[in-house]
């Protein structure tokens, strides 16, 4: 079934919530991605479908899923992000009073950084900046291509830790790693706090101690590879990586 089109679901729906204004600019669609987004309803969830058909007078279903708009095509790694700089690693191009939520997953949280600033997919840079967030939350759990991180990175995936970066990336590389990049930043979002990944009993406490979303990895490349096709880390910024490129490996 197609998602509601610009026409569709009812304004009236919104003045039940008080904390939310309708914008008679946007469709009723956006608005109500807005005000989930707001309200911290979970895609799918039952509040979720129950105020989906209160505003569209229709069930849900996944194939209406608001939130997987048409950037898909920058998913497969074909974004234009080579006008950004790699050492651009902080997030000073969103607004202060964004709220970050560390429990949903990366694509989700731009989004509502985008509906935050008003930024829309038919924007100029809307491509360039997703790719540049999704490197930053990278970044910000890895920092620089140095050996301190390489040997965090070997310790999360569950290989041996060199004691150089050449052996790191040896270990990294091998063809039986398989990890995905855009599900590795995901699990590093939702650890309790950075200096747990010191050691493999601090991971372990980590994993423990909070509802972590669980590190893949897979045990063969057909599986990697379906799962990569739709959860792709920006292509152009990965290789300009050389501590991402590490975990590269060619699907297609």
């Amino acid at each position: 079934m197609p998602r509601p089109g610009p026409h569709e679901g009812s304004p009236t729906f919104f003045v039940t919530f008080n904390d939310y204004t309708f914008n008679s600019s946007r469709t009723v669609l956006d608005n109500f991605k807005a005000l989930a987004t707001k309200r911290g309803w979970g895609v799918d969830s039952k509040l979720w479908r129950r105020q989906w058909r209160t505003c569209f007078n229709r069930a849900y279903t996944d194939d209406q899923n608001p939130f997987d708009d048409d950037d898909d095509d920058d998913d497969d790694g074909n974004s234009d992000d080579s006008n950004f700089s790699d050492t651009d690693t902080s997030s000073s191009d969103f607004s202060n009073d964004f709220t970050p939520n560390p429990t949903v997953p990366l694509h989700v949280e731009f989004k509502r950084m985008a509906l935050h600033e008003g930024l829309k997919f038919s924007d100029d840079d809307y491509a360039s900046r997703r790719a540049r967030f999704f490197h930053q939350q990278f970044n910000h759990f890895f920092g620089e291509d140095r050996l301190g991180n390489y040997q965090k990175l070997c310790r999360i995936v569950g290989v041996p830790v060199g004691p150089t970066v050449t052996q790191c990336k040896k270990e990294l590389k091998d063809r039986h790693v398989m990890i995905n990049l855009v599900n590795l930043v995901n699990h590093m979002r939702t650890l309790p706090s950075e200096e747990t990944l010191d050691s493999k009993t601090g991971l372990k406490r980590a994993g423990e101690e909070c509802n972590v979303v669980p590190l893949i990895k897979f045990e063969n490349f057909a599986s990697f590879r379906h799962y990569t096709r739709k959860h792709t880390f920006p292509r152009e910024r990965a290789k300009a990586d050389g501590f991402i490129n590490t975990l590269l490996r060619v699907v297609s």
